[in-house]
């Protein structure tokens, strides 16, 4: 199988290199610049396209964040088309829901993307639909928090950043602890799943892909700071107002079988992976 790697010199595009570099595809990558014409101009196909590169508030002002992404989702339409695709797999983002009103959110929430970020991902989702569902399979993976070795580094995501400042012993400020907690997903499931449907020639769609099993957010900051064996203090604060926790519903992607993990697991494998790279 020959597969274009967007993204790659990023946390998730890098990680999933390692991944597939281990396995007997034909590996390219696309670095939205040179890489761009050179695939126009020759005549190369592929059989699957992974987008993981993205824009976001950490790695570019955010008044440029919805052109970028924007113009290199177009791009990437237009070499899907040429290179006679048939597979395309975006990672969007959970994003494209703003701030949900709901305590569980699903594929079908409204999407109300509140900033540049996520009305980025919502538009791109739009422009890889009406340019590529009629010639190939699309699947659109909207992600929460992703973990793994660079994720503190590249996004600061709220698992990532907490479990950073556990094993660095940093006292810990954090709310709703009743609240349940299921919002991550992991560089390796996100590659896990992306195999999932190739091999069962699953139909085009938005998949939501976050973790099975939700924690009690206390239960979950007691189960890492134990595997931290972190000294950090824990100050449990009062909950700020109009705040909606939620959980994300794994309902359609355990109808068709996707290998998700329970949510300790998530957390011990990240906790593994990070013990010799930070």
């Amino acid at each position: 199988m020959k597969v274009l790697l967007t993204g790659s010199n990023g946390f998730l595009g890098g990680n999933l290199k390692d991944f597939y570099i281990k396995k007997p595809y034909l590996l390219h990558f696309y670095n939205r610049q040179k890489s761009y014409y050179e695939i126009l101009k020759g005549n190369e196909e592929f059989d699957l396209i992974i987008n993981t590169a993205s824009a976001t508030p950490k790695n570019c002002d955010n008044k440029l964040i919805l052109e970028s992404n924007i113009v290199n989702t177009s791009k990437l339409c237009n070499i899907a088309l040429k290179c006679k695709v048939k597979y395309f797999i975006n990672i969007s983002s959970v994003s494209v829901y703003g701030k949900p009103n709901t305590s569980q959110l699903t594929e079908d929430s409204p999407l109300d993307a509140k900033d540049n970020y996520g009305y980025s991902k919502l538009l791109s989702e739009e422009i890889i639909d009406s340019n590529l569902k009629a010639f190939m399979r699309v699947y659109h993976f909207r992600a929460p928090g992703i973990i793994g070795k660079g994720s503190f580094q590249a996004s600061g995501n709220f698992i990532s950043t907490l479990i950073h400042k556990l094993k660095k012993n940093i006292p810990i400020e954090i709310h709703s602890p009743k609240s349940k907690f299921n919002n991550i997903t992991s560089d390796y499931s996100i590659y896990r799943c992306i195999n999932h449907v190739l091999q069962n020639n699953i139909e085009s769609g938005a998949f939501l892909i976050a973790s099975n099993q939700s924690l009690l957010l206390e239960e979950l900051v007691d189960f890492v700071k134990q595997k931290t064996k972190s000294l950090s203090s824990i100050k449990w604060i009062e909950e700020p107002l109009n705040h909606q926790p939620f959980i994300i519903d794994n309902a359609k992607c355990n109808k068709f079988k996707f290998p998700i993990r329970k949510t300790r697991e998530e957390l011990e494998y990240y906790i593994k992976e990070i013990r010799d790279y930070e």
